[in-house]
């Protein structure tokens, strides 16, 4: 009994002296490689992390990990970016759309098609968010294939209904306008005879 667990405990420092050594062998290979680019990039990353800014972090990790691809704590990076990027983008999805550059605060179009505008802007965030989750799902070593295979049907389906509603925006618009053109040409006609401006 005692010599089986020697045996066992020697056997498995060896599988882990193994894998040190891969590792070791990765690393220096990607330090033969670029090893200034891939500092760089982490080191982006990491502070893009820092300041939130989560496209940005996931862009420099995803860029290093195509450096250094069997990096395990560089493909951790990018899957906590990735589902940091999820949540802020569900957090957005939750507020009011900024109104557009030019606009007062308490200022806002009427009609269907800003109503439909800002469906349409909460409907992409949550679809990024299920992007970036799916992402995050499939860097991990051993990805849930069928949570995977919900999160890009789901995207899809908010895709989908982006299309749908990027349609409705335009015929709503388009409406708009041809009412628009015959208000004014109503009234055009009113203000022509002198009727517009409580004439006598």
């Amino acid at each position: 009994m005692i010599w089986r667990g020697s045996f066992a405990a020697v056997l498995l420092v060896g599988v882990l002296a193994g894998e040190a050594r891969a590792q070791t062998a990765a690393a220096a290979k990607v330090e033969g490689g670029h090893p200034a680019q891939l500092k760089d990039l982490v080191k982006a990353g990491g502070s893009a992390s820092a300041r939130g800014e989560w496209d940005q972090a996931v862009q420099d990790f995803r860029a290093a990990l195509k450096i250094a691809p069997d990096d395990v704590r560089l493909r951790d990076k990018l899957r906590r970016a990735l589902e940091r990027r999820a949540q802020a983008r569900e957090a957005l999805a939750t507020r009011p759309p900024p109104r557009p550059s030019g606009m007062s605060d308490g200022a806002r179009e009427e009609g269907l098609a800003p109503i439909l505008e800002d469906l349409r802007w909460q409907t992409r965030l949550k679809r990024e968010a299920l992007e970036a989750r799916a992402e995050s799902e499939a860097v991990r070593p051993n990805a849930d294939e069928k949570k995977l295979a919900k999160l890009r049907r789901d995207a899809a389906g908010l895709k989908a209904e982006e299309d749908h509603l990027a349609a409705a925006i335009a015929d709503a618009q388009k409406k708009e306008a041809a009412s628009k053109a015959e208000d004014e040409k109503a009234f055009g006609g009113v203000h022509r005879l002198g009727l517009g401006h409580g004439a006598p």
